[in-house]
């Protein structure tokens, strides 16, 4: 069995606790501002018209984070067109 020293282990309890506090901060942000987050599934159709519709460009669309904020814009940007 791997033996860590005490020191490590608290070391690395206190930034597990660091990632979950800031987890928790953007999830209580969401919810303030009446957000939510879901997971969408999606495919290279979806990247394709992001790319055309200049919201995403071609080296960001192998970076989850971007083509999320894209998907959040596209996704918002319809629900401001049909009201």
């Amino acid at each position: 069995m791997l033996q860590r020293s005490p020191k490590l282990t608290a070391k690395i309890r206190r930034a597990r606790r660091a990632r979950m506090l800031k987890r928790k901060a953007r999830y209580r942000a969401r919810l303030r501002n009446g957000r939510r987050c879901a997971s969408v599934e999606y495919g290279s159709a979806v990247i394709d018209l992001l790319i055309r519709l200049r919201w995403l460009t071609d080296r960001d669309a192998t970076d989850d984070a971007k083509i999320g904020a894209a998907i959040t814009r596209l996704i918002d940007n319809a629900a401001h067109a049909a009201q």
